[in-house]
């Protein structure tokens, strides 16, 4: 006689899922301290990083002659990006989620005067794109448009611009700029001043690609209106090409750095530089007379909880204790009681320089 399968029953069916949700039970703490043990692994990395990036911004004052490394400490995540390779995420704890990242930069103040004073007296804000006398073009878009000009000539190159089409590099892209108005009979071939804008990292550069015009071009930093916006590029005609400037953006991290890093080197092993800190500069020691908000920040991340005094300070995301990067280039896991800026033996050994 043939034989019938025979199916789970349900309190078989109810028995694996208790046995595999006890499991799961059993093994999700040891999970989640194994995900911690890389987080703080990965922390630590990105202080090692941060510390070579120190190292070689100490090296470069030295062969400077520098009286000190250097380091504008109200500044220091953007004056290190350019020694991580403009990577931001080295200045990210990954145990904190909500940590900024940083701002890129933006052209929002910087106008383009275009003859200024003549028939076309007028300013270009290079962030609102395109307009009557400026081209937005890609990368691809500039290829063709370069290449119909130099073959055809300035005046008769035949570009047909569609407006700004993105390509597969949003990074890189062109202004074209057209130096006369309809009223004195253009020739409207945008071939009088060219730059090209590159976003690298959190920084935008804007460079001068080509410069073929009578009349005055001159890139401000601020609007028309502000007496006092500064004038970047004098005049960019042709022989202003290759100029460039660099428009910063703000670097954002939830590491701190020593309030005063700045007067320490490299060679003073046993010296906090930077640490796990929810703020951009650890007010560590008295010895920095321009931090005011020293008392302030102590009350606010050396301080427990008010609503929690049993529970880990803001910065001691790793088991209770912090990620410490010290001048000689070491990372250490940190008890914050160790360290305390108050305790006038961790002031010497740790914070003054």
């Amino acid at each position: 006689m043939p034989h019938s399968k025979k199916a789970f029953s349900l309190v078989e069916l109810i028995v694996v899922i208790a046995v595999i949700a006890l499991i799961v039970s059993i093994t999700m703490p040891y999970l989640g301290g194994i995900f911690a043990v890389y987080r703080n692994a990965a922390c630590q990395s990105h202080l090692e990083k941060l510390g070579q990036a120190y190292a070689m911004v100490c090296t470069s004052r030295r062969q400077q002659h520098s009286m000190n490394n250097g380091l504008g400490t109200r500044e220091w995540q953007g004056q290190l990006l350019p020694y991580v390779s403009q990577d931001v995420e080295v200045f990210y704890c990954p145990e904190d989620d909500g940590a900024a990242m940083g701002r890129k930069a933006t052209l929002g103040n910087y106008y383009m005067d275009v003859y200024p004073g003549g028939n076309f007296a007028g300013s270009v804000c290079l962030s609102e794109g395109e307009g009557e006398f400026v081209w937005k073009l890609s990368q691809t878009q500039w290829d063709t448009f370069r290449t119909l000009a130099e073959q055809n000539g300035r005046q008769s190159h035949g570009y047909n611009h569609p407006g700004y089409v993105p390509d597969d590099n949003p990074n890189k892209y062109y202004f074209a700029f057209e130096d006369m108005a309809w009223s004195s009979g253009p020739d409207r071939d945008f071939w009088d001043l060219n730059f090209q804008v590159e976003v690298q990292g959190l920084d935008i550069h804007v460079t001068i690609v080509h410069g073929e015009t009578g009349y005055d071009h001159y890139l401000f930093l601020g609007p028309p209106e502000d007496p006092d916006r500064i004038k970047l590029f004098p005049n960019t005609l042709k022989s202003h090409a290759g100029q460039s400037i660099t428009v910063a953006g703000e670097s954002a991290s939830n590491y701190g750095m020593n309030s005063v890093a700045g007067k320490i080197d490299a060679g003073e092993g046993n010296k906090i530089i930077i640490m796990d800190y929810n703020l951009l500069l650890a007010a560590g020691s008295p010895y920095d007379e321009t931090s005011g908000d020293r008392s302030e920040q102590l009350v606010e991340r050396w301080q427990p909880d008010a609503n929690d005094p049993d529970g880990p300070l803001p910065f001691a995301r790793h088991f209770g204790k912090c990620n410490v990067l010290f001048a000689g280039g070491k990372v250490l896991l940190m008890d914050p009681d160790e360290i305390h800026p108050d305790d006038v033996e961790a002031q010497e050994k740790y914070w003054d320089p």
